[in-house]
């Protein structure tokens, strides 16, 4: 059986590079930014919901949710690669450690670190080097620095919710 491994890193941190940096090993599959947390997630906010869920058997319900998510997780794998090695990358996966541990026990999870200052002023001249391209609430948000950090550090924002 593989090793999974999850990076959930911040942006703008080198979780690119080092997700291309194991990718050109032969034994490991790294991903770009995955949908598999999206989908163990969309599952999990469906069996806490279902009302055939709460028909049945607690306990056993909750071993047959918690296999699911184990074996959704192995098998999403099992469609892609044959490697030995395999690490998926979602900032998700780290404020999340808990529900992954419930079915994955003691996930070994990267997070890259970088300067949250820096992180900003990255995303400040990304934003900066394309203006011919359409930004969400640019007049909004983007017209002085304060209120780029401040759109960049809401919840919903790529920083914000790491």
């Amino acid at each position: 059986m593989r090793k999974i491994f999850f990076n959930s890193s911040m942006p703008r941190s080198g979780s690119t590079l080092l997700q291309n940096i194991l990718g050109n090993r032969p034994d490991f599959y790294a991903t770009p930014t995955s949908p598999l947390f999206d989908y163990l997630h969309s599952s999990r906010e469906s069996f806490s919901r279902s009302i055939m869920v709460k028909a049945q058997d607690t306990e056993v319900m909750k071993t047959a949710f918690l296999n699911y998510c184990r074996f959704g997780l192995e098998g999403f794998f099992n469609g892609i690669t044959d490697k030995d090695y395999v690490i998926d990358k979602s900032r998700l996966w780290g404020i999340n450690r808990e529900f992954v541990n419930s079915f994955y026990p003691n996930p070994k999870i990267v997070c890259m670190v970088r300067d949250l200052r820096d992180i900003l002023a990255s995303m400040e001249n990304n934003y900066r080097k394309n203006p011919h391209l359409v930004k969400e609430n640019a007049s909004e948000n983007y017209n002085i620095l304060i209120r780029v950090s401040d759109w960049l550090m809401n919840s919903s924002k790529p920083v914000g919710f790491t």
